[in-house]
């Protein structure tokens, strides 16, 4: 999971880093006159920074960014609460109709790998005949 993560902010920092290259290294457009040099000003004027352009561009690109990092979280959030969820896991033998009851983490129980770990740390083998239920705690 992480992986991805990190993969996605590698894109997104590729990408940066393209548009800002290609925007640098792009010919003037046709009629394009650089800005009037201004008369050099104390650094300490109070106008020494030019304002900045109102961009709406940036602001949908910035709360899109946002979005994306909030809704990130709220996934990974919510994926870690639902696997440190308790649940009661029963195993039934089909051929005795013997059962056992443990508790667990949801995210412990590995069905395809026929085996989870309860609570207190045991890890339990299943074999081939064993039935896996899980229910509420």
């Amino acid at each position: 999971m992480l992986s991805k993560i990190l993969l996605t902010l590698l894109v997104i920092g590729g990408a940066v880093l393209f548009l800002r290259a290609r925007n640098r290294l792009s010919p003037p457009r046709e009629g394009y006159r650089p800005p009037a040099v201004a008369q050099q000003r104390s650094p300490y004027a109070y106008d020494a920074v030019p304002a900045a352009r109102f961009r709406p561009w940036h602001w949908a690109a910035a709360f899109l960014l946002l979005a994306t990092f909030a809704g990130s979280g709220w996934y990974l959030y919510h994926y870690w609460t639902d696997a440190h969820r308790i649940v009661s896991v029963t195993v039934v033998n089909s051929n005795t109709g013997n059962s056992s009851t443990y508790q667990a983490y949801k995210g412990e129980i590995q069905q395809n790998q026929g085996q989870f770990r309860t609570i207190d740390g045991r890890t339990i083998n299943l074999s081939g005949v064993d039935r896996l239920e899980i229910g509420a705690r």
